[in-house]
């Protein structure tokens, strides 16, 4: 055999040729391994879509609050109005009404329920994109962290739509009879979600100063409450929403605006 006439010397210089062909080829593939890494360009990764029915949604067309108010009304025809019943009403309004309350609202008979009927054909279309809205989420949402609507008969009109709104996940709300105010609650199993307080004025209308606790509201116009901002404003409540309207029938007037965190002035 052809190994029978190799000396050790010719084997080292055969195993060295080969060590050094073996070293070039290895050198040429780690240089050209070294090339395509170097040039390698990472492909952009696709900004993250969100999906809002079934529609790949751009995260920053999501509507803010300064955006939500840019948009129109929108006619849909869900119901004729002039054969329609409260149920009709409630199903596409998604309304739980669990008891009769203050302002009735769709509940009147006569022109007053055929403007709420004509009402609920029409919804606000931003011009911009919303996440669907999930009762029960935004319930337990509340019961974590609790929401307290100040204001007169319009903020107590907002109190009742959340109420109705939430109607499904919550017990009867409750009016507060411990207590000399004007007080309703909205919640689950003695858990308070949502709380209105009647207090028509944000100030004192003689002396234009914060009422104190233990003091006597003052001069009031029309069927109207007064509550001190300390009774009103307490650790229970995580969110304070604030609406006091003006009535040129009675001469409301917002006299003043006070700020607390979490408080918002409608």
């Amino acid at each position: 055999m052809l190994l029978s006439f190799l000396t050790p010397r010719h084997i080292i210089l055969l195993l060295s040729s080969l060590t050094v062909f073996l070293w070039i080829i290895w050198s040429g593939r780690v240089s050209d391994l070294q090339t395509s890494i170097t040039n390698y360009v990472r492909p952009e990764e696709e900004e993250t879509s969100l999906i809002i029915n079934n529609n790949a949604v751009d995260p920053s067309q999501l509507c803010t609050p300064a955006m939500f108010n840019d948009g129109q009304w929108v006619a849909t025809h869900l119901l004729d109005p002039y054969n329609a019943t409260v149920e009709d009403v409630q199903r596409v309004g998604q309304y739980t009404c669990k008891e009769g309350f203050q302002h009735k609202c769709y509940m009147r008979p006569g022109k007053e329920f055929l403007r709420s009927a004509k009402m609920v054909n029409y919804k606000w279309q931003p011009n911009c994109h919303l996440l669907n809205f999930h009762s029960h989420l935004f319930s337990s949402q509340l019961l974590a962290n609790p929401m307290l609507f100040v204001g007169d008969s319009i903020t107590e009109l907002q109190f009742e739509s959340l109420k109705c709104l939430l109607g499904e996940h919550f017990d009867t709300a409750k009016r507060i009879k411990n207590t000399k105010h004007h007080t309703k609650t909205l919640g689950l199993q003695n858990k308070t979600a949502v709380e209105y307080i009647r207090s028509d004025y944000l100030l004192r209308l003689d002396t234009w100063k914060v009422q104190q606790e233990g003091e006597e509201p003052g001069p009031l116009l029309g069927i109207g409450y007064n509550v001190p901002w300390s009774v009103i404003y307490e650790p229970r409540q995580d969110h304070l929403i604030s609406e006091i309207a003006t009535n040129k029938n009675y001469g409301y007037s917002i006299v003043g605006c006070i700020c607390f965190p979490d408080i918002v002035i409608l």
